[in-house]
């Protein structure tokens, strides 16, 4: 995933993300079988809280490309720098 696709992702607050996690993650000799998109948050939701797993690959990705979030005094997200 580029940077432009994370971020764009990101502003939608798609759990679009995390899938792409998964794909860039995956390795075939280590883990099988991989699993489609629907299959995919199936399973995670059984086993994880989604919106958990969410943030903290969002603070992945937010190293990984070196952004930095501007937000306001509520939280609300503002602008990515």
């Amino acid at each position: 995933m580029t940077k432009n696709d994370y971020l764009t992702l990101k502003m939608q607050n798609s759990l679009q993300v995390v899938y792409e996690y998964y794909r860039e993650k995956f390795e075939k000799d280590k883990h099988k079988p991989f699993l489609g998109q629907q299959e995919f948050f199936v399973f995670l939701q059984m086993y994880m809280n989604i919106h958990t797993v969410f943030e903290k690959v969002c603070d992945y990705y937010n190293k990984k490309f070196e952004i930095v979030e501007l937000r306001d005094a509520e939280g609300n997200l503002i602008s990515f720098l």
